[in-house]
């Protein structure tokens, strides 16, 4: 079963990490790279500690295997 998101910005966080998991999957680590400091830096701009604490389990996780692959 998919991911289930409860709302907008939480799609919108998916959809920004999926370019990433697709460049370090085809072996370009160099844009992988380039498109995860973008999103670091997007993310600080826009960083609430409410926002934050909203997001579900399935983002976070994919969050975290995106950007610290094992």
């Amino acid at each position: 079963m998919p991911p289930q998101y409860h709302d907008a910005h939480e799609i919108v966080i998916a959809a920004k990490l999926w370019p990433v998991h697709c460049y370090q999957q085809i072996g370009c680590k160099k844009l992988a790279c380039l498109v995860e400091q973008h999103l670091l830096l997007d993310g600080k701009r826009r960083r609430q500690p409410a926002t934050d604490q909203r997001l579900s389990p399935p983002v976070v996780r994919m969050a975290r295997r995106v950007m610290h692959p094992a």
